[in-house]
C-alpha cells in the first residue's frame, strides 16, 4: 500500500513536472520579434505644403507581445523617411516680420525615428485589425525653407495609426494609415496655421525567434 502511494506520489509530481514544463514553453512563445520594412506615401495637411503624396521608406523592428488567443499588444520602432514638396506661394503665405524666408527649392526631407504602441485584434487566423496611438521624433531635417537652417518642423509629433496585418506563418503583410493629430508647424505665424501629417503605409514583417 504503501509502495503504490509512494508511486502514485512520483507520478503526480512527475505529471506537474512536464505540465510546468509545458507551461513554460507557452509562456516563451507568447512574445515573437521580428523585422519590417515598407513603403510609405506622406503628406501634410495645411498652408504652403503640396497635398500630393510622396513616396518613401520605413524600416525597423517590433515585437509581438500575446495576450490572449485573439489579442495582441504590437509596440514598434521603426525609421521613416518622408519626402514632401512645397507649394510655388510658400513664401507668400509665410512672410510675416520677424520670418526670414530662402528662395529654397520645393523639395522637402524629413527623418523620424517612429514609436507605434497598437493593439492588434485577430478577425481570423490570417486576418487582423490594428490600432493605437503613435510618437514621431523629428531626427533630420532638410527643407531650407527658413533663412539661418532655422527648423519650420517641431520636433515631436503624436498620431494616431490604424490598418489591417495579415498574418502567413512567419511573414506578415500590413497596410497602414496614420493621422498626426498634433500640429507639426514650427514657424511663426499669426494667421492660424496648422500643418497635420498623413501618411498610408504598406510593407513586410518576418518573425525572427
Amino acid at each position: 500500500m504503501k509502495r503504490a502511494f509512494l508511486l502514485l506520489v512520483i507520478m503526480a509530481f512527475a505529471a506537474a513536472g512536464v505540465q510546468a514544463q509545458q507551461k513554460q514553453k507557452e509562456k516563451i512563445k507568447r512574445v515573437y520579434y521580428g523585422l519590417k520594412a515598407g513603403m510609405n506615401f506622406s503628406n501634410i495637411s495645411g498652408e504652403g505644403i503640396k497635398s500630393s503624396l510622396q513616396q518613401g521608406v520605413d524600416f525597423g523592428a517590433f515585437a509581438e507581445v500575446k495576450l490572449s488567443k485573439r489579442f495582441d499588444f504590437v509596440p514598434e520602432l521603426y525609421y521613416s523617411l518622408h519626402n514632401l514638396k512645397r507649394t510655388d506661394d510658400f513664401q507668400t503665405r509665410y512672410f510675416e516680420d520677424g520670418v526670414a524666408l530662402s528662395s529654397s527649392d520645393e523639395k522637402i526631407k524629413l527623418h523620424y525615428l517612429s514609436v507605434p504602441l497598437l493593439f492588434r485584434f485577430h478577425a481570423t487566423s490570417v486576418i487582423a485589425v490594428d490600432a493605437g496611438p503613435q510618437y514621431n521624433l523629428l531626427v533630420y531635417e532638410d527643407d531650407n525653407l527658413l533663412k539661418d537652417s532655422k527648423p519650420s518642423f517641431k520636433k515631436s509629433e503624436f498620431a494616431v495609426a490604424g490598418g489591417i496585418t495579415l498574418t502567413l506563418d512567419k511573414f506578415r503583410i500590413f497596410g497602414r494609415y496614420t493621422y498626426g493629430v498634433s500640429n507639426v508647424l514650427d514657424i511663426p505665424t499669426t494667421k492660424g496655421y496648422k500643418w497635420n501629417s498623413n501618411q498610408a503605409q504598406i510593407g513586410i514583417a518576418l518573425v525572427i525567434n
